[in-house]
């Protein structure tokens, strides 16, 4: 396991750093303004207290979870029951945003139309078996935690109608705006 790890690690090393090598202008803001912006965002402040008590790899998902929320605008986010200290981070990021927690399976089919945000932990939940409807992302955490997560993260971004897949190695994003052609991106964040 620790040679996997090492060789993941190399292996992402070769990869171009930040957003240079993204030719789209559209997929360019969206990963300069959401996935890779490290400016002190308007709500860190605020919630400063909740972020402390998280684990860092946490903290850079529920950065970036209240980052996607406010760029999006979901209409409902899809949060699994036990993440739910990533709640107050979605609603922070989009105050008409319904929260749904879920068991095991977000369920897609009653939320068809509006955008979602759904975040999934690859080595608990199962991802979602119908595409979900306009601009919407999942966030897929753990992505790399073992291989059952990442076929689960390679099955997800493989799918047709995830067309901007975003490999961040602390979690996968998933864009699914039908305005753009399929496209994979490497970031370290």
């Amino acid at each position: 396991m620790i040679e996997y790890k090492i060789r993941r690690y190399l292996q992402r090393m070769r990869q171009p750093f930040g957003s240079r090598s993204v030719q789209s202008p559209g997929v360019y803001t969206f990963i300069s303004e959401v996935i890779s912006n490290r400016q002190p965002y308007y709500a860190y402040a605020d919630l400063a207290a909740h972020l402390k008590s998280m684990s860092r790899h946490d903290r850079k998902v529920a950065k970036l979870l209240l980052r996607l929320s406010n760029y999006i605008r979901p209409a409902v986010a899809l949060l699994p029951q036990d993440s739910r200290y990533f709640a107050p981070l979605v609603e922070h990021g989009c105050r008409q945003t319904a929260i749904t927690l879920y068991a095991a399976h977000p369920d897609i089919n009653p939320h068809t139309g509006a955008p979602l945000l759904i975040h999934i932990d690859a080595t608990r939940a199962q991802p979602p078996c119908s595409p979900p409807p306009g601009q919407s992302a999942i966030v897929v955490h753990h992505i790399y935690h073992s291989r059952t997560a990442l076929q689960t993260w390679r099955r997800l971004a493989a799918t047709p109608w995830a067309t901007i897949t975003i490999d961040l190695g602390i979690a996968g994003v998933i864009y699914t705006n039908t305005k753009y052609s399929k496209q994979h991106y490497i970031i370290n964040i």
